[in-house]
């Protein structure tokens, strides 16, 4: 029983791993296509 638990647990957490790793992703991608249009801007 508490094999089964923890073996979801565990799925849950890579699920929520793959989730944050994805965000941030889009987020750096996001950043550096914004970013140097700023620098180009201010230079």
């Amino acid at each position: 029983m508490l094999y089964i638990n923890l073996s979801h647990e565990s799925k849950q957490l890579k699920q929520w791993f793959s989730l944050i790793f994805y965000l941030t992703f889009l987020l750096s991608n996001m950043f550096f296509v914004i970013f140097p249009r700023q620098f180009v801007d201010l230079n």
